[in-house]
């Protein structure tokens, strides 16, 4: 880059870059509001449609495009003063990258972008679901494996298989810069991944096609293309030709548990869509999703859904049990707070996340999660695991009949009998990724922790395997155990 256009930015060539995506997973893109029913508010556009504001996508490049990123996205730095009478001026440089916001398509596979006329959006199947959002309920759990007071809540997103599509613009002096070949390549990495609780496997998308084209804006042919290319993102610029993506982003190559039930399992909290399960008070969750055939949309059939954070807070337990296990001071037996040395009133919980940094450095922690430090901060986790989906027609269902017992006589409480549903005789495949923490290089005492917690996950793994470790709910009654092995 030039010294002139590293002052101004303005270049002698425009790349401009159209993709079109496809959610293989839900997606949760908040607004900062919660909603009567849910802890968030999804981003949507004048039509009450979702969209992906341009920030969260410019945020997750720049996240993932490691050295130099202030090249390429810009910087603000402010006035540092370095002594008593030096000091650094402030110092600032635009981006080089333009992003627009992301419009969802609609059954034409059309980008709905501008104001559409509600008749419109009602007659389109596919724009009409996207007005709406899965629910996904969850409780936190806590260090002793039960649900913390504080973490019950609704998370709503955007169905899963719903398209979008946006434009990037690079602005350079260099004809042959490749920096939009390698945003392509940035977005068919697994780990790249859209809008809030990633972790938990919300946000995979693949790239179902892309196209390239550049500009020189010396050339009067050119500079008349760039000034009447189409602004309209369903339209595709003159010259551009529309590539199929690769396909492989939201499907990560990593290990693949081969699960078979041996047991009936349930995961709770659904409403019994596509399921003939008469009157039962407690449903298998399930979902739809848009599918895509010959060009067109269409809402699909319910599918059974097991979370990937189902797994993952399964997994995330039982690693940190392994952990305690093997430390002499987190085990329940030798409590530090026994020993007449230590400081009772001390702030740290022996038997909380605090003490186990290899499972912050492992699985994450929230931001500002180490209270009282001033170095607090969040970090994601390394395991990314995918949501297991299975048609409802290809599952076995069967209700079974409880009653509520009081906690006092033993006996039957009066006006507490219920029905659940539980699902059995299936088959499921989970992938999971482990990496390496991001942003930053392990020494010391948190490499050896976090290699440390990546065995006790291999624990793990074993026991879900060896059905040792339950999946969902009803484990005080047998279910959610598999058998099956490592692919």
């Amino acid at each position: 880059m030039s010294d002139a256009e590293h002052k101004n930015l303005l270049g002698r060539y425009r790349h401009l870059l159209r993709v079109v995506i496809e959610l293989a997973a839900p997606l949760s893109i908040g607004t900062g509001d919660d909603t009567l029913d849910a802890a968030n508010a999804v981003a949507r556009d004048a039509n009450d449609l979702p969209t992906i504001p341009g920030t969260s996508l410019a945020g997750v490049l720049r996240a993932a495009w490691g050295g130099e990123a202030d090249a390429l996205f810009g910087y603000q730095r402010p006035k540092v003063r370095t002594g008593r009478n030096d000091e650094e001026p402030a110092d600032a440089q635009r981006s080089r990258l333009r992003v627009s916001w992301g419009s969802v398509h609609g059954q034409d596979d059309r980008p709905a972008q501008g104001l559409v006329p509600p008749a419109t959006v009602e007659a389109d199947p596919v724009l009409a679901a996207a007005r709406g959002v899965v629910r996904r309920d969850h409780v936190r759990l806590n260090h002793r494996g039960v649900a913390d007071g504080r973490g019950k809540h609704d998370r709503a997103s955007v169905m899963a298989g719903h398209r979008f599509s946006f434009e990037l613009e690079v602005m350079s002096d260099d004809p042959a810069d490749d920096t939009l070949a390698k945003v392509v390549a940035l977005l068919d990495e697994p780990a790249v991944r859209l809008g809030g609780r990633t972790r938990g496997g919300l946000g995979a998308f693949r790239v179902v096609r892309h196209g390239l084209r550049s500009y020189d804006l010396r050339d009067r042919v050119d500079l008349d293309a760039y000034i009447a290319r189409p602004m309209r993102l369903a339209e595709v610029p003159l010259g551009m030709a529309m590539a199929p993506g690769k396909g492989s982003g939201g499907a990560p190559e990593g290990v693949t548990l081969a699960l078979e039930a041996v047991e009936p399992w349930q995961i709770g909290g659904g409403d019994g869509d596509g399921l003939e399960a008469g009157q039962s008070d407690l449903l298998p969750y399930t979902e739809r999703r848009v599918v895509w055939s010959d060009g067109r949309g269409a809402v699909g059939e319910p599918e059974l859904v097991l979370p990937a954070s189902a797994i993952k807070g399964a997994l995330r337990h039982r690693t940190a049990f392994y952990l305690r296990a093997a430390d002499s001071k987190l085990h329940a037996h030798t409590h530090p707070t026994q020993d007449p040395t230590q400081d009772p009133k001390a702030d740290l919980d022996w038997f909380g996340p605090e003490a186990l940094p290899g499972i912050a450095l492992l699985f994450g922690e929230i931001k500002e999660s180490a209270k009282g430090t001033a170095e607090a901060r969040g970090r994601p986790g390394c395991v990314l695991i995918e949501d297991v989906r299975i048609p409802v027609s290809a599952v076995n269902v069967s209700t079974a009949t409880h009653v509520a017992l009081d906690r006092f006589t033993g006996g039957p409480l009066a006006g507490h009998l219920y029905q659940e549903t539980r699902v059995g005789d299936v088959k499921l495949e989970v992938t999971l990724v482990v990496g390496e923490p991001a942003g930053r290089k392990l020494k010391g005492g948190e490499a050896e922790a976090f290699a440390q917690a990546r065995a006790a996950l291999d624990r793990a793994i074993d026991d879900l395997l060896e059905e040792r470790l339950n999946l969902g709910a009803g484990a005080d009654r047998g279910y959610g155990y598999f058998k099956g092995e490592r692919r």
